[in-house]
């Protein structure tokens, strides 16, 4: 930390070093404050007269500014890096790992704790698994279950027909040999494909 001295010193232009230790408080000034300084400063009457011609001449624009100066262009290259990586300056000591393991360890934690806060009873911890249970066989089912669903499907087509041959077989009069023939091989046969 660096700090500029307030009193008159036109001829130093340095800054004091100021080392601040943590934990330390500034020491106190018991000393009355002082008071204000005049409009003018704290300057010599001879520096205020000075200072006060020099502004009378702006004024009067009897002072021509000096040329400024072209300034160079400088041209930087800003995708120029060197091989290093850009690791973060708390990456290069121990004490830097040991705060950022904590500070990980901390949030993992409080995240923990925030999952199981949010969980019911009824809905939550042993819950977790019966749904994820259930989220597996759907995704099965979803893959490999389009088939046997087809297969289902096709028996219970095959079991209505049969249903309804042996229905017709039952009810078809004996008189009519060959339609009762006809009916019971039917029956029969349907009979064959949904078992």
């Amino acid at each position: 930390m660096t700090e500029m001295p307030t009193g008159p010193r036109p001829d130093s232009k340095d800054l004091a070093t100021v080392t601040y230790v943590h934990g330390a408080g500034p020491a106190t000034d018991t000393s009355p404050a002082p008071a204000a300084p005049a409009l003018g400063g704290t300057t010599e009457a001879t520096d205020r007269a000075a200072v006060v011609e020099s502004a009378r001449r702006v004024l009067e624009g009897t002072v021509t500014p000096a040329p400024a100066e072209p300034v160079e262009k400088l041209d930087v290259d800003l995708d120029a890096f060197d091989d290093r990586p850009l690791i973060p300056a708390w990456a290069k000591t121990p004490e830097g790992w040991a705060m950022y393991s904590g500070v990980l360890y901390r949030s993992r934690l409080r995240a923990y704790r925030r999952w199981v806060r949010r969980q019911r009873t009824d809905r939550g911890h042993a819950a977790q698994f019966k749904r994820g249970a259930r989220r597996v066989q759907d995704w099965v089912v979803g893959f490999e279950g389009v088939q046997t669903q087809a297969l289902a499907h096709q028996a219970y087509i095959a079991a209505r027909e049969a249903r309804a041959a042996a229905k017709t077989a039952r009810f078809t009069p004996a008189l009519m040999k060959n339609k009762k023939e006809v009916a019971l091989r039917e029956a029969d046969r349907t009979q064959t494909v949904a078992m």
